[in-house]
């Protein structure tokens, strides 16, 4: 797509009304006032919004800036009471209780992801001759696509990428520039995966022999990602010694996470970023895990956990809760523990004063 089409592209109220009145969405989006004819052109921060741009304000500071920079639509936070403002006749409001529900609602009106993948397949991209791809496949420069592969309807392939020998790539999914999808590990449909992604590396297995040297366990399993999985850049996920490592459906990670050979995650869960998770370990759905946790292996983890950044989880953790901290406790135990350190040099201090008083220190 030209940068003139690009440029052209409108949203009319009419979508945003569309969105209003959906059942699905109604709650977290209402429709205050504005003209039907109205068109906006994009969405910006709401210093930056004029008269063709829509914003989102969660403070009156910036539904004052919004106003009087003559912003074409406004989504408001419901605290602020946005229907009692003066406000121009042109202006087109909307109050949310939420606003990441409103903005996960009405933002993918804007994207333009797709465009960035172009159209059919580039004539540089290698694509053997037995790989199989399916109708309205986009295949960017570069991007090789190994003998057996299937490549679902819809997929988008970014430059440089690899698809190794008989691995499958489900229908509508997105594979980001210099991502590696190893031989024949499976993802599923409506995934995304982003730049300097590994697919389907070796797991870590070795094993010490009689000469003292570190013998490799050939690693013969796969990876297998469900649908609607989102995969962060630079992230890492290894196959399986046998058997499989599986993502289950709808897990989102961010970037810079590994996941170790063997393991199984279940459905809905989020990882920030730095998350690890060891070998052969299973975790269970719709839990939270903060940046930089680390879980070791062979433990496993239950569902519907909260677990706080920088945590280390040792051992098998199957009570639903939210946990914090190394070694791993309860959320309030743990910000118990936090403050406490802060006061363990003046207690070291005071407990030798008080040794030296009863005269134990020369014991």
């Amino acid at each position: 797509m030209s940068l003139s089409t690009q440029q052209s592209h409108q949203i009319s109220l009419s979508d945003l009304l569309k969105l209003s009145q959906n059942p699905t969405f109604s709650r977290y989006l209402k429709f205050q006032q504005g003209p039907e004819s109205l068109f906006i052109q994009s969405a910006k921060e709401p210093h930056k919004a004029t008269a063709e741009d829509l914003t989102f304000v969660s403070t009156p500071e910036q539904l004052q800036r919004a106003v009087e920079n003559s912003a074409a639509v406004i989504v408001a936070l419901e605290k602020l009471k946005p229907e009692s403002i003066q406000r121009p006749n042109h202006l087109a409001l909307f109050s949310t209780p939420s606003m990441p529900a409103a903005m996960a609602i009405i933002l993918p009106l804007f994207d333009r992801k797709l465009d960035r993948f172009g159209t059919g397949i580039h004539p540089s991209a290698v694509i053997a001759a037995t790989a199989r791809l399916g109708k309205n496949v986009v295949v960017s420069p570069l991007a090789v696509i190994g003998e057996g592969c299937e490549i679902g309807d819809g997929a988008r392939i970014g430059s440089h990428v690899v698809v190794e020998a008989f691995a499958k790539v489900g229908a509508n999914t997105i594979l980001h520039p210099h991502c590696f999808i190893g031989s024949r590990c499976e993802i599923g449909k409506y995934c995304e995966i982003h730049p300097h992604v590994t697919i389907g590396s070796d797991g870590f297995g070795f094993v010490e022999g009689h000469d003292q040297r570190r013998h490799k366990i050939p690693q013969l399993g796969i990876v297998v990602l469900e649908d609607f999985v989102e995969i962060g850049g630079n992230c890492a996920i290894d196959r399986a010694t046998l058997g499989e490592t599986r993502i289950g459906e709808g897990t989102k990670f961010d970037n810079l996470c590994h996941v170790g050979h063997n393991c199984k995650i279940g459905k809905h869960n989020v990882f920030a970023g730095g998350f690890m998770v060891a070998g052969s370990t299973e975790i269970g759905d719709h839990n939270m895990v903060g940046g930089g946790t680390l879980i070791t292996d062979h433990v496993k983890v239950g569902s519907r956990m909260i677990i706080g950044g920088k945590a280390g989880v040792t051992k098998d953790l199957l009570t639903p809760g939210a946990y914090s901290g190394y070694p791993l406790e309860p959320f309030k135990d743990s910000m118990r523990t936090l403050a406490n350190l802060v006061h363990l040099t003046d207690l070291r201090k005071q407990v030798a004063q008080i040794r030296k008083h009863l005269g134990l220190d020369k014991e």
